[in-house]
């Protein structure tokens, strides 16, 4: 007897604990399925992230920009075709995830609202498919991007192109950038790299604007209608803020100038007797005003950065120095495009966009709606007397339909050369600002915004 009552025990022993297990098995089966899915150390996720086919990007015309493709292990491999975008559109790798507008873009490429349809999951866990994400076509033009990165070889800084009808960015370039399809081995020397390869100067950039604010004295100007024509003596001497020496970013004929005229010379002296005469505030409001105090957000997009902080507003530093935008003021290239684009479109500017259609797998293209309206920044007949300007400004270039100004800045101990412009054709308006580091010879940024606007006006 007694040997059958251990027996017992040890069989209610197992019972209880097959039902343990059971229930055990049962709750992470059931309850936690979705935490223990989700885990990064997970096999089956790593394994399925490894052969996810993420959607291809496409320039405005289709042009094959970015792709995924199976290899012969079965993990998939993310390739940029083109030189002309390395950085541009980001990166997406196994081992370091996502980053840039692989990133923002990340939900859609990846096919995750079709991943979690009920034909999505048969098809990766019944029948386990590589999931699928949709494929993008961006406003870019590979054609146009590849010219303007030839420009910019060796060179420091930002450019963006912006038809100013549509609000559609046609190139965006950042340099220094780096090489996405060999990421994974790059990756160390690029998070230490002082260039900050990953920074995008586009979308994430503030700079000083040194001369570059002469765009927004003249707009301010125009709106209280005061006499561009009115000579000021000394308006091609240098300026000097402590220890900084400001001079015209063009060579000057003569000391005395016009408004207009220094402003095609990017002279300082010129615009500092001018704001003598304007109120306090002047500066700041039409900072405000023109939209210049933040990043742009793009179209279906959050903001790249928020609103400046405290530390950037005009607080604290002298007039002049702010007047001459060598204060504590920073600016997006971008929002002194978007602000450009106002000039080009009687004062009110389009919301800026890049992604213009979506295609599901073995689908069609969709065309994504805009979701913004377009902005008033300036009054029409503003926005007629820069364009005006711009285009007396490049008179010499020859091309009527040209538009531009030149200007320099210094940051610390590095010199900046900006060029704001502008090319009408008959089938477009585009607008274009690059920013150069470490470029402090006014007739250097002249000739690379010449060619950057003859690079536009190619068919």
């Amino acid at each position: 007897m007694p040997m059958i009552r251990e027996i017992q025990r040890l069989a209610l022993a197992f019972v209880l604990g097959f039902v343990t297990m059971g229930l055990v098995a049962a709750y992470w089966a059931v309850v936690e399925r979705d935490s223990v899915l989700s885990r990064d150390d997970n096999p089956r996720r790593v394994q399925a992230e490894a052969r996810l086919l993420r959607g291809a990007l496409y320039d405005r015309h289709e042009r094959l920009l970015v792709s995924s493709t199976t290899q012969a292990n079965g993990r998939a491999l993310r390739r940029t075709w083109h030189e002309a975008f390395y950085g541009t559109l980001g990166y997406a790798s196994l081992r370091y995830g996502v980053g840039g507008l692989e990133a923002v873009y990340d939900p859609l490429l990846r096919g995750q609202a079709l991943a979690e349809t009920l034909a999505g999951r048969l098809e990766r866990d019944l029948l386990h498919r590589p999931q699928r994400g949709f494929d993008l076509r961006l406003s870019l033009d590979l054609g146009l991007q590849e010219r303007l990165a030839t420009l910019m070889e060796g060179k420091r800084g930002a450019v963006v192109a912006l038809n100013a009808q549509t609000g559609e960015m046609l190139a965006l370039l950042s340099r220094p950038s780096y090489n996405p399809n060999t990421l994974d081995a790059d990756w160390e020397a690029l998070t230490v790299d002082t260039d900050n390869p990953f920074f995008n100067r586009v979308l994430q950039g503030r700079y000083q604007p040194g001369g570059a604010l002469q765009t927004v004295h003249m707009l301010t100007a125009l709106l209280r209608a005061d006499d561009l024509a009115q000579v000021y003596e000394g308006a091609a001497q240098p300026v000097t803020l402590d220890d900084l020496r400001l001079s015209c970013a063009l060579p000057a004929e003569r000391e005395a100038l016009t408004l207009a005229e220094a402003y095609r010379l990017g002279c300082p002296a010129a615009f500092l007797q001018w704001s003598q005469f304007q109120p306090e505030q002047s500066l700041s409001q039409a900072l405000q005003a023109f939209g210049l105090l933040s990043v742009p957000s793009i179209d279906g997009m959050n903001a790249a950065s928020g609103p400046v902080s405290e530390a950037s507003v005009l607080l604290g530093s002298s007039k002049s120095a702010e007047i001459l935008g060598q204060g504590r003021q920073t600016i997006s290239p971008l929002a002194l495009a978007r602000l450009l684009m106002a000039a080009r479109n009687e004062g009110s500017a389009p919301p800026i966009r890049l992604l213009l259609a979506i295609r599901p797998p073995d689908g069609e293209w969709q065309l994504v709606e805009q979701l913004q309206a377009p902005q008033g920044f300036i009054t029409r007949q503003a926005a007629e007397g820069l364009s005006a300007l711009l285009r007396d400004n490049l008179a010499s270039a020859g091309r009527a339909y040209w538009g531009g100004h030149v200007a320099l800045a210094n940051s610390g101990q590095q010199a900046l050369g900006w060029f704001v412009g502008f090319v009408d054709r008959a089938d477009w308006r585009v607008v274009l600002v690059a920013v150069l580091e470490e470029q402090a010879d006014g007739l250097r940024v002249l000739a690379f915004g010449l060619d950057a606007l003859r690079a536009i006006d190619q068919p």
